[in-house]
């Protein structure tokens, strides 16, 4: 049986058990629900929502933090020490979440990190998922991130900062509802020559047992088990998962626009995609109406990626200040939007009709105009003969306009509009369709 210590971060006191000589000191660190929620410093802003869960928050909160030792200083009973443990895994049971479809981030609560190799700080800490029962612990593996190493818990724990992974591809729970969240420590050690510090911040002695959200799982001499059965004690740890029922099928990684002579260049990335199947361009002049102006199907292999990918396009009718978003469209028909990005247009150096919209139309037709004065002038509709059906004198102000015509009393068919100023001055035509 392993032996063990207590450690606790201040005055101490030697008590003897019948299992195990240990060493208790008293904490200044603690468990701080809000903290764990909104942690600033890692731009930690999973919640229990609507739509997501932390999962062991309420129960972790009743536990009294903890950080056990190997008798004879010999690591960390959480964390890398001298019998070679290789994961330390807390298991879960999310039934009770009705949000838990998918895992979407972990947040670790480390008390230790550090080595007497400042190299080893570059090493990887493995965050895995299992799926499994609190029976016979984990089993097949559902997801790794590779995110974490030693010297980055280091800094959260120099900042007293819960260490937060978010999964570039969410991880879909299995039917069973059952987990483990584990961190890889199989990269370190700790012998007479490099002892690499890496703890977890525990419960109290048998405060959680292994069935429990949060109980404590080894895996040591190539097999899982409690750490219960490892120890002769269990322990809750301190691994608060972040479970949803849905995720956005797409993350922008950013979304620009800029002008480029007399086109407008959008551009955009992604970091992970989802069973994505594109994305629709649209562009609106008064920030309200958006009409869609292309479509460009997803770079990612089947619709899924977890790398970067990136995108651009040019809009060459852009004589005019526009909006523009993307609609995102998954491969089932759902979809949702980027943020909006403006581009405005060059002082214009002349009159000119940009667009009509809508087109078809029924009942009201709007009019996009740019000027580089302010003039009096007239829109002039006709009909395919050129027979003129309606006439209306505007007043236009530098730069865009936008002027709505009113076409309830026109016939089905098609018909040209036409722009001409007080200076004389007539632009290009655009022909639109009455329905």
């Amino acid at each position: 049986m392993k032996k063990i210590y207590l450690l606790l971060v201040s005055t101490s006191l030697l008590v003897c058990a019948a299992m195990a000589q240990r060493q208790v000191q008293s904490t200044n660190t603690y468990l701080n629900k809000t903290k764990l929620l909104g942690n600033s410093s890692n731009n930690y802003q999973q919640k229990t929502t609507a739509t997501c869960d932390t999962v062991n928050t309420t129960q972790a909160a009743a536990w009294t933090p903890q950080v056990y030792t190997v008798t004879g200083g010999g690591g960390y009973v959480a964390g890398v020490n001298q019998y070679g443990d290789e994961q330390k895994a807390a298991y879960f049971n999310l039934a009770s979440y009705t949000n838990s479809t998918y895992l979407t981030g972990v947040a670790f609560w480390f008390a230790k990190a550090n080595s007497t190799n400042p190299a080893n700080l570059s090493k990887t800490v493995p965050v895995k998922v299992y799926d499994g029962d609190a029976t016979n612990g984990p089993n097949n593996l559902l997801g790794t991130d590779n995110s974490l190493t030693l010297g980055s818990i280091k800094t959260d724990v120099s900042n007293s900062d819960f260490t937060i992974v978010q999964f570039t591809t969410p991880i879909s729970i299995p039917a069973s509802k059952k987990i483990f969240v584990s961190i890889d420590i199989s990269n370190f050690t700790w012998d007479s020559s490099t002892k690499d510090s890496l703890s977890l911040v525990t419960s109290e002695m048998d405060e959680a047992g292994p069935s429990d959200n949060g109980g404590g799982w080894d895996f040591y001499n190539g097999a899982w088990s409690s750490m219960e059965d490892g120890w002769g004690s269990s322990w809750g740890l301190m691994i608060f998962p972040v479970v949803c029922n849905s995720v956005a099928p797409v993350t922008f990684a950013s979304f620009n626009g800029e002008k480029v002579e007399s086109n407008n260049i959008l551009s955009w990335a992604t970091a992970t995609e989802m069973n994505n199947t594109g994305f629709e361009l649209q562009r609106s002049i008064n920030g309200t109406e958006f009409s869609t102006i292309a479509f460009i199907p997803t770079k990612a292999e089947n619709g899924n990626s977890n790398t970067n990918l990136s995108y651009t396009y040019t809009d060459k009718a852009s004589n005019t200040s526009a909006y523009y978003k993307l609609k995102q469209i998954d491969k089932d028909g759902k979809y949702s939007y980027s943020k909006t990005v403006f581009i405005k247009a060059d002082k214009p150096t002349r009159f000119e009709l940009v667009k009509v919209y809508p087109n078809p139309t029924r009942d009201i037709v709007k009019v996009s105009v740019i000027a580089p004065k302010a003039s009096n002038a007239t829109l002039t509709i006709t009909d395919m003969t050129g027979k003129t059906v309606m006439q209306q004198n505007i007043q236009l102000t530098m730069g865009d306009n936008n002027v709505t015509l009113n076409t309830q009393s026109l016939n089905a068919g098609n018909y040209i509009i036409k722009l001409t100023c007080a200076e004389g001055c007539e632009s290009s035509i655009i022909r639109f369709v009455k329905q």
